[in-house]
């Protein structure tokens, strides 16, 4: 395969900015601290409206996204395997603080998908409207240094390696010291496309448990450790009977990960500085898969059903050393390495999987 995504942000914009006030600038921190995200591209001076008394913030971005994949042996590869695919989105939010503690955010997107090769135009083009992030946040509970946020929240741990994914969730968290911690309890109420139908089978009666405890030990230097407790009990007929062949969902597994991080960096003067990180998981539970037959008139059969235990871990250690100069050039070194299962027949899955919400880019 080579593939290859483009992406291009034609606008990033907004209304007419009100000039700032003085109390705009604990406003605008406040809007940072509780809304930027590493991959996002958020205007730095949005829009600022008068409302009630209060700042409302609001801003938006246009993007377009080109991607595709060519096989390298057109006449080996699958059907469907050379695609070419155009994604246009417009995404908009609003920020609103009603007093200093309580703060609300919303976001939405409208997109259009369109299939741009002849040969696989069965479906042309897709509109969606997606729910981004949207909820209500409210700091200092009761006096003390703790927060609760109820909705639709995104979880980022530093690397993305754990998770990095809008959940409906709640969330509880807080600091003191050099410790801060995030526990939260996630369950999908909505689907989060509307051109999905409905709740992902993949992600229907999925309950999930995100714990992040981090040590500052230095300025420059975190140990973190992290847990996700994964239930997922969707359910689906026995053998012998037969579900909605769009809501097929091979497995069911209640599923525990937990590990320790260690991350930071040195500072080396002329010659640059490195960045460091070792990530470790251990992976255990028990997991229910299910085998499909061929579909059958919009139905699949259930045709066997399979428990096993699943006993994994995983490890992802490196560094990268940015040297100073024009360009930023830097230089990574990294090893991961996770167990692998040499009896796939056996009732014992050995082989690790991450959690399901990590990005890894």
């Amino acid at each position: 395969m080579r593939p290859f995504i483009a992406l291009v942000t034609l606008c990033s914009c907004a209304l007419d900015a009100t000039p700032s006030a003085a109390d705009t600038v604990g406003f605008d921190k406040v809007r940072e601290r509780l809304t930027v995200r590493n991959d996002d591209h958020r205007l730095d001076e949005p829009t600022i409206v008068p409302l009630f008394g209060r700042e409302l913030a609001l801003s938006g971005v246009v993007e377009l996204v080109l991607e595709g994949s060519d096989p390298i042996r057109p006449a080996n590869a699958p059907d469907g395997d050379h695609r070419l695919w155009m994604d246009h989105e417009l995404e908009a939010e609003a920020f609103y603080s009603l007093t200093g503690d309580l703060s609300l955010f919303v976001q939405g997107r409208v997109g259009v998908e369109w299939d741009l090769l002849p040969e696989t135009r069965e479906d042309v083009r897709s509109v969606f409207v997606e729910r981004g992030e949207m909820w209500a946040t409210l700091e200092n509970l009761l006096g003390t240094p703790l927060g609760l946020a109820a909705g639709r929240l995104n979880f980022e741990d530093d690397r993305t390696w754990w998770w990095d994914a809008d959940l409906d969730a709640v969330q509880l968290f807080g600091a003191r010291g050099p410790w801060t911690f995030e526990a939260a309890v996630g369950y999908e109420l909505f689907q989060a496309r509307s051109d999905t139908g409905s709740v992902a089978p993949s992600e229907e009666g999925r309950l999930r448990v995100l714990l992040e405890l981090t040590r500052e030990l230095s300025p420059q230097h975190d140990l973190q450790w992290l847990l996700l407790f994964d239930d997922d009990r969707s359910g689906s007929a026995a053998v012998g009977g037969s579900v909605r062949d769009d809501r097929e969902d091979e497995s069911d597994a209640t599923l525990l990960w937990l590990g320790p991080r260690a991350i930071g960096g040195f500072d080396l003067g002329r010659g640059g500085s490195v960045g460091y990180w070792l990530d470790a998981a251990l992976l255990v539970g028990r997991e229910r898969v299910v085998a499909y037959g061929v579909p059958f008139g919009g139905r699949s059969p259930v045709d066997a059903v399979a428990h096993r235990d699943v006993r994994a871990w995983g490890l992802d250690v490196g560094g990268t050393w940015f040297f100073p100069g024009p360009f930023a050039p830097r230089m990574t070194l990294a090893y991961a390495l996770g167990s692998g299962d040499g009896s796939p027949s056996s009732d014992t899955d050995t082989a690790f999987r991450q959690t399901g919400l990590q990005v890894n880019e």
